[in-house]
Order: structure tokens, then C-alpha cells, then sequence
């Protein structure tokens, strides 16, 4: 009940294309629960390292992350800050983004959620190469294990994210449904 330690070595980057990255990838990450029994049993600490590369040129593509969890059985959510050392095959350049998420069952079978991330594509930049996203949702949950969601994601880069993005500003509605083993 105290969570878990993982660590892998990975060949490369991915299995979409045929592995052109001779690098290998190297990833530790821990979930700490400090009080695993009593009321705050779901609270967790997350943290992950990535050491890595990217593409022909063996780009570095390291990641830090840090997180705080709440993982109930009606309430889960919780906040996480990433730090990049590398993006997109730009080994020099630094992003770093925080993300938040919420999810509630205030009524049995009845679900409500909500996300946020503001990614800062360059730290070196100024604050207007950002994308900040909120995503919220309404769902139920039909029958163990079926969840079904309504989703709606609005997206709004800033004025340099824009530009190097064409496209990034825009509202998407989705409509999912999951399996929970």
C-alpha cells in the first residue's frame, strides 16, 4: 500500500515508425503514499525521470516530473509539474508545463471532471509562446466496468505559440467511453 518504484531501458522512441534513434532511453519513476491506511490513504507523491534522446541525431529529450495525487473512490485528481531539457528534436531548448486534473462522483454512477495544462513551449521565451488548455466533462457510469463522457476542450495558445501553431486555437467536443478493470 506504500505504491510503487519502476525503472526501464528503452531502445529508441517509439514503435510507429522503424527505429531510426540509436539512443536508449532510461526511466525511473516512484509513487509514494505516505499514510496508506486512514483517511489520507489516497494521498500520493509521484515523481519521474527520463533520460533520453530523440531522432537521427540523437537529440536530448529528458523529462522531471513532479506530482501531487488524491486517488479516492469518489474524489481523484491532482497536480503535476513537467520540466523538458529537449522538444522536438531541439536539444537545447527547455519546456516545462503544470497540469491539474479533477474527477468527482458527487452521485452514484454520475461523474463530473475537469482538466488544465498551460505548456510553456520555450522557458526561455517570453511568456507568449504558452498553450493553456481546460478541458471539462460529464459522464455516468452505465455498467461496471462502461463509463461514458461528454467532453469539452477549449485550447488558447499565445500570440507566438499561435503563430507556430496554426490551428492550436479551437474548441473540440469528444465523445468517449472507457473500460475500467
Amino acid at each position: 500500500g506504500y505504491g510503487f518504484v519502476g525503472a526501464g531501458l528503452y531502445n529508441g522512441e517509439g514503435y510507429t515508425n522503424r527505429e531510426l534513434n540509436r539512443g536508449k532511453n532510461i526511466e525511473l519513476a516512484a509513487l509514494f503514499h505516505p499514510m496508506p491506511r486512514g483517511l489520507l490513504a489516497p494521498f500520493g507523491i509521484y515523481a519521474a525521470y527520463v533520460n533520453g534522446s530523440s531522432g537521427t541525431g540523437l537529440a536530448r529529450a529528458d523529462r522531471i516530473t513532479a506530482a501531487l495525487l488524491w486517488e479516492g473512490e469518489r474524489i481523484r485528481g491532482g497536480a503535476a509539474f513537467t520540466y523538458a531539457l529537449g522538444v522536438r528534436d531541439d536539444g537545447p531548448r527547455e519546456a516545462a508545463s503544470v497540469d491539474w486534473s479533477l474527477r468527482a462522483e458527487p452521485l452514484p454512477r454520475f461523474l463530473l471532471g475537469a482538466r488544465g495544462l498551460v505548456y510553456l513551449r520555450d522557458v526561455t521565451a517570453a511568456g507568449d509562446d504558452a498553450v493553456v488548455s481546460v478541458t471539462g466533462l460529464v459522464g455516468a457510469r452505465l455498467a461496471a466496468p462502461l463509463e461514458t463522457f461528454f467532453a469539452l476542450t477549449r485550447q488558447l495558445p499565445g500570440p507566438t505559440a499561435r503563430a507556430a501553431l496554426p490551428g492550436s486555437d479551437f474548441w473540440e467536443g469528444r465523445v468517449a467511453a472507457r473500460f475500467l478493470f
